[in-house]
């Protein structure tokens, strides 16, 4: 065992060295982003080091008492400086804020206070009894009590491992230029652990705190490291400048769908749906984003996201995985696009092409034009077929909008595929459809419109049926008011729509008690 001086001559030069990567830390590196994380565990380990000296050099039995376990605040405020700046080194700060910072120092600070209150000192250290302070200390430990002892020191070793994963898992994620000083902060932190080790399991009449020399070698680790990470800090400045100066906002995801970073485009989106708070499930965002949109619509292709129409503006939003080396998936990235002016321009190319783009159809602006250019002679008798497609809500409702067009497409190939080819066929309104057929009789549309649903049940699934209620009023010649058949025709229409309600509220009220929802007809 060491004497007092032997032990000064040991823990002195490690605080002066200790002290001149204080100094030099605030003479160079003040205002660094690193600066502040080293300058607080630099300074917790000084402290440490400092209560070692102080208590060997301590005669008195009371005050080596009271300084004997003095450094144990220091030790753990030490192993979480370390971790916070671990977290800063490899750039992911954004895993902890403020709040949860100081959460983690309340176990340091009540290890203080039973530290620096004799009366408190069993729940530490239970028995602990000053044999001899000259020429050397002698401690004999008790076996009763100290409780909190073994909560600090879970709390140490649980910090310290939690240093160790962020080191191994981000090291490996670097440009190969800057892992130099990763491989350095990796090898100080592994020398401190292996020399606690050591400390624990080794011979007891050996008294040098090993753990303090392994953490004095592994803060000079840190300071090269940190004058190394200039250029690393530069990249991750540049990623956060470019993440912030993209025109689209981004959103990252973890595992859980909570949003763990935005840029600002993104935060704005979020403004706009009316959160308050840009953290948090991302599922809640989306909730909230349908609420706020007073039309959503999802595409038919799987990447390309769904459009949010909020006030004047429409967001587009595609999700994406993020895969690990292994091809797991450990997160995702949202984009968020404002596609206004594009879905402006779309819809100002389908008026000026005259097609509808969901179907392939007409759209109601050519079929207006085709009605006036029909409307002459050579064309009547004119027939006028009238459409309004059945269930689309319900099924909107039930399965989603992707499968409403779907159903509306549905119906708009049976049109195509019955209609003769002089027919002029359109879609005028959200479920609503227009036939135009020159020549025609009120038999031969009757007929047609026989045909047509016929069609349209053999397009019918399990999920759904595809049926659309159909009338027809004709145009026999010019005195006829062209206004006049389309009220006639639409007329007629509703009269099939409402008997089509009552049939199918007929059906499901005919069911046997205790039979499930059939599917409907094919």
């Amino acid at each position: 065992m060491l004497t007092n001086v032997e032990m000064n001559l040991i823990y002195i030069p490690m605080a002066a060295l200790t002290t001149a990567l204080l100094v030099i830390a605030v003479v160079r590196h003040r205002g660094k982003n690193l600066y502040r994380y080293f300058f607080f565990c630099t300074a917790m380990i000084l402290c440490w080091q400092l209560s070692e000296i102080l208590y060997y050099n301590a005669l008195d039995f009371d005050l080596a008492f009271l300084l004997r376990d003095f450094k144990l605040p220091f030790v753990a405020l030490t192993t979480l400086g370390a971790l916070l700046y671990y977290l800063r080194f490899y750039g992911v700060e954004g895993y902890y804020s403020t709040p949860v910072a100081l959460a983690l120092g309340v176990g340091p600070m009540i290890t203080a206070v039973l530290a620096a209150t004799p009366l408190l000192h069993d729940y530490l250290h239970g028995g602990l009894r000053i044999l001899e302070t000259y020429p050397r200390h002698v401690v004999e430990y008790g076996t009763s009590g100290q409780p909190w002892f073994w909560i600090h020191a879970a709390f140490c070793y649980a910090i310290s491992l939690t240093t160790a994963i962020v080191a191994f898992v981000r090291h490996w994620g670097l440009p190969k230029f800057y892992r130099r000083s990763s491989r350095l902060l990796i090898s100080g932190l592994g020398i401190s652990l292996a020399l606690n080790v050591l400390f624990i399991f080794g011979p007891e009449h050996f008294s040098v705190d090993l753990t303090l020399v392994g953490c004095t070698i592994f803060n000079v680790c840190m300071f090269v490291a940190m004058r190394e990470n200039q250029g690393l800090d530069f990249i991750n400045r540049a990623r956060v400048e470019v993440f912030n100066s993209l025109q689209s906002g981004m959103l990252i995801l973890d595992r859980e769908r909570n949003v763990r970073g935005s840029n600002s485009e993104g935060r704005l989106f979020m403004v706009n749906c009316g959160l308050d708070d840009t953290s948090g499930s991302f599922d809640m965002v989306v909730d909230t984003a349908a609420s706020a949109a007073w039309k959503v619509e999802v595409s038919e292709d799987e990447e390309g996201g769904t459009d949010y129409y909020i006030e004047e503006q429409i967001y587009n939003i595609r999700e994406k995985p993020i895969l690990d080396n292994r091809q797991n998936v450990i997160g995702s990235f949202v984009v968020v696009m404002t596609v206004t002016e594009n879905r402006k321009l779309i819809l100002r190319l389908e008026d000026d092409a005259g097609m509808d783009a969901l179907t392939g159809l007409y759209n109601r602006m050519r079929m207006d034009d085709l009605l006036v250019k029909l409307d002459n002679p050579d064309n009547y008798p004119l027939a006028i077929i009238n459409g309004d497609m059945n269930g689309l809500k319900q099924v909107n409702d039930t399965y989603g909008h992707q499968q409403g067009d779907v159903l509306l497409r549905l119906g708009a190939e049976s049109l195509a595929a019955v209609c003769p080819p002089s027919a002029a066929i359109g879609r005028v309104g959200g479920d609503e459809f227009l036939v135009l057929l020159p020549g025609y009789s009120l038999e031969r549309a009757m007929a047609l419109i026989e045909d047509i649903e016929a069609h349209m049940t053999a397009k019918g699934s399990d999920l759904y049926e595809v049926s659309m209620s159909l009338a027809a009023a004709v145009k026999e010649d010019a005195q006829q008011n062209m206004e006049e058949v389309l009220r006639l025709a639409d007329t007629k229409m509703y009269v099939r729509k409402n008997l089509y309600k009552t049939a199918k509220e007929n059906r499901k009220n005919l069911r046997p008690a205790g039979m499930g929802s059939a599917a409907p007809p094919a």
